[in-house]
């Protein structure tokens, strides 16, 4: 499999992974399996079983055959050889691969290299939402999952969030932390892009440059995994933008510059 490429969604959460992942999964040279989030790199042990079985009790079709290969990957030791040829089952004359799993973000650097050695070449999209707006978008999905009544739900994980406990919804946004990690690799292999800029024909024509895909009409129309509808307080957003603060600089600063969509959540904190 010498001709092979992968392409890595890293994340972050909620920050249109979803969207660029089924945009790409359906260019002509691209193959993907039924299965967005493979959590491959990102479990260990009885864990990785316990990803499959739990999508498995959901599943059906081209989905229930694929989650059926990749439990025979996870119940092995990680021989990434065979999750090579899970990605490449099926892909007939297709040499580009894509594995879109958002918590591969929060990743150590020792990891990220091996996923780098994993083809012959490999690609990383890292996606970048304005961070209060990711935040509240990725609580209101929580909040969903939950069971209880949205409002009281996200309420709570805005209140265990503000004193730092919600490890996940935090870690999940830690743009600085990720684009710290992503130096180990080398720069012609990752691509940062804002979300905001993602989102239009020009931004999306980047991408498949980047990834060395033939142009394609972005779907802009589609949209993935809408969130629950739920206002944010001014006084909700106004903790979010001080406990973020940290985000926009850094981001500013590693960068050079912030979407516009940015600025005043950051000019707030």
């Amino acid at each position: 499999m010498r001709d092979l490429t992968i392409i890595y969604g890293i994340g972050a959460t909620k920050a249109g992974t979803s969207w660029l992942h089924d945009a790409l999964a359906a260019h002509t040279q691209v193959h993907a399996r039924a299965i967005k989030e493979l959590h491959y790199w990102s479990s260990e042990g009885e864990d990785r079983r316990a990803v499959i079985e739990r999508q498995m009790t959901k599943a059906d079709g081209t989905r229930l055959d694929d989650l059926r290969d990749l439990a025979d990957v996870m119940d092995e030791p990680r021989d990434v050889a065979r999750y090579v040829e899970y990605l490449a089952k099926g892909r007939g004359a297709q040499s580009v691969l894509i594995d879109s799993t958002p918590v591969y973000g929060t990743l150590p650097a020792e990891t990220l290299t091996r996923m780098a050695a994993a083809a012959p070449v490999t690609r990383f999209v890292y996606l970048m939402r304005d961070p209060v707006a990711r935040a509240w978008s990725h609580i209101r999905m929580m909040a969903k999952r939950s069971g209880r009544e949205l409002g009281q739900a996200a309420d709570a994980l805005l209140a265990k969030f503000s004193r730092g406990a919600a490890k996940g919804i935090e870690s999940r946004g830690d743009y600085v932390g990720t684009l710290k990690r992503l130096d180990v690799l080398p720069q012609n292999s990752v691509l940062v892009m804002f979300y905001e800029d993602l989102m239009s024909q020009t931004g999306f024509d980047r991408v498949l440059a980047f990834l060395g895909l033939a142009p394609m009409k972005a779907p802009l129309d589609v949209r993935v995994l809408q969130g629950a509808s739920l206002r944010l307080q001014d006084d909700q957003r106004s903790m979010l933008q001080q406990k973020l603060a940290p985000q926009y600089a850094g981001v500013n600063a590693r960068m050079g510059r912030l979407p516009d969509a940015w600025h005043d959540n950051w000019m707030r904190t």
